[in-house]
């Protein structure tokens, strides 16, 4: 879950999981499903969000995916980060982990609570 109360406050990166099958895999999307609209902020005061992949050990961090807040936000509404095109960034392995942080541009924007869901498949 994420939430943050005040436009300018920065999420301390966070490990968050989810379950899924021990299968080598592949995430062909991670979403953002906020609990609340919230209107576009435009360039200069946003939240951007980050959610990187460590290995099993806690180790080599590689970021995954990343999205702003400069457009409108809609309740219950999944809104798309923007994969990483890094090679093999996006490849997952039995026991990797998923952290999720925000900081802010300009005076920033309350982010609502909400889900992150990274959609996958098997490969």
């Amino acid at each position: 879950s994420l939430h943050d109360a005040l436009p300018i406050s920065d999420l301390t990166e966070i490990q968050f999981s989810e379950a899924r099958a021990k299968l080598h895999g592949m995430i062909t999307s991670i979403e953002y499903v906020p609990n609340a609209t919230l209107a576009a902020t435009g360039g200069t005061d946003f939240k951007t969000l980050t959610v990187t992949k460590y290995d099993s050990a806690g180790a080599n961090p590689v970021v995954v995916g990343t999205m702003t807040t400069t457009l409108v936000q809609t309740k219950w509404v999944a809104k798309a980060f923007t994969l990483s095109a890094v090679a093999h960034a996006l490849e997952v392995l039995e026991g990797d982990q998923f952290t999720i942080q925000n900081s802010h541009g300009g005076s920033g924007a309350v982010t609502p609570a909400g889900v992150i869901r990274i959609n996958g498949k098997a490969i």
